[in-house]
């Protein structure tokens, strides 16, 4: 049996609703690559998102490099002070363009731009954060796209769960309302057959 870490829903749901979003408003040549992976110069991490030049069949022989990524995007929860303290400093020396942080508890976006490159001190020299309701542009080919609302994503997949848990909550309080006996419905519960979970 391996351990693994439990699910974040806001997270999942941000990651979905991101995916679902963003690809209506990408120009013509660049798409969006999820936990994909992207070559650079020291290593080869797997970003949350990737916003990459090419089609599916560019990168049937290998992964997009520096020279292919106009974005790398991180959705942030427990994962914050690496994706700020060491991914954004590893994007920065290898010159990708322009790093993201969705951090979801804060229901902020933060945009960085201006690569240092490889110096003693890598990262970016510009950092914007951007508040919901607020659009966030994306450059690419020297042109300026306007995506989505920031924090709309994340405002909707919070939403989402707080609605499920709301639902969750009531749904036990009914069954443990309900009476107990032959014919009911938590004795039918409790005597139906049992999950398999080989």
């Amino acid at each position: 049996m391996v351990r693994m870490m439990s699910r974040n829903a806001p997270r999942d749901e941000t990651i979905q609703l991101v995916e679902a979003a963003p690809n209506a408003v990408l120009p013509i040549g660049w798409r969006l690559r999820k936990q994909c992976a992207v070559t650079l110069p020291a290593s080869e991490p797997e970003p949350d998102f990737a916003v990459v030049r090419g089609t599916v069949r560019t990168d049937l022989t290998r992964h997009p490099v520096v020279a292919d990524v106009g974005l790398v995007l991180k959705v942030a929860d427990s994962t914050l002070d690496a994706d700020q303290d060491i991914k954004a400093p590893l994007c920065g020396h290898a010159g990708i363009p322009e790093y993201r942080i969705i951090k979801i508890p804060d229901r902020r976006i933060e945009v960085y731009t201006q690569p240092t490159g490889p110096v003693a001190t890598p990262g970016y020299l510009n950092r914007a954060d951007f508040a919901p309701g607020q659009f966030v542009w994306l450059s690419l080919d020297g042109r300026s796209w306007r995506t989505c609302p920031s924090m709309t994503c994340c405002r909707k997949a919070v939403a989402a769960h707080t609605t499920k848990q709301r639902h969750s909550r009531r749904h036990l309080t009914r069954e443990r309302r309900e009476p107990v006996g032959p014919g009911s419905r938590a004795a039918a519960l409790r005597t139906s057959a049992p999950m398999n979970w080989s």
